[in-house]
């Protein structure tokens, strides 16, 4: 990696950084604020994600900072898989009180995630650095498994939103 690779690596992984503590928040906020448990537990579920990403990208910064390299770590398989049996589960999709605080958040998610898989999604594709790409296809890989699924959990909030209010589509 040159050192205009490099800069721009660097520039991408402390972008990352603020991104990822974006969501963490967002979702600790909302673990603190919601009255269900089943609610607090995916929004808790969720921030620990956050923190798991932020942890991984500050390992590659400082890796960048100290050696001009990428660190030798990966993303976890288990983390995917988490959040997708753990976090986003039937117990949470029940408890979902419609047109609530909850939904609002979900909403909020969406959109939070949404540009987090654009952020990476650009890095990667324009990185002249093959290993500043691989780290950012992970990245896009983890974000989309939450924006899959916060998507779908929209659409079905929204949809049941409007049937109880007898404005179901025809």
């Amino acid at each position: 990696m040159n050192k205009e690779q490099l800069q721009t690596a660097i520039d991408a992984v402390r972008t990352a950084i603020i991104t990822e503590i974006k969501g963490q928040e967002l979702y600790k906020t909302a673990a603190a604020k919601t009255e269900d448990p089943d609610a607090r537990r995916m929004f808790e579920g969720l921030a620990e994600e956050e923190e798991g990403h932020k942890a991984y990208l500050e390992q590659h910064y400082a890796s960048l900072m100290k050696t001009g390299a990428w660190a030798q770590t990966e993303l976890s398989e288990h983390a995917k898989e988490h959040v997708e049996e753990f976090i986003f589960d039937e117990a949470f999709r029940r408890s979902l009180k419609r047109g609530s605080f909850e939904m609002a958040v979900v909403a909020i998610a969406v959109d939070v995630e949404a540009k987090a898989v654009a952020f990476y999604k650009e890095v990667a594709e324009n990185a002249e650095d093959p290993e500043t790409r691989r780290v950012f296809q992970h990245l896009v890989a983890w974000e989309e498994g939450h924006h899959r699924q916060f998507l779908a959990m929209e659409k079905e909030l929204r949809d049941a939103y409007f049937a109880d209010r007898g404005f179901a589509p025809m």
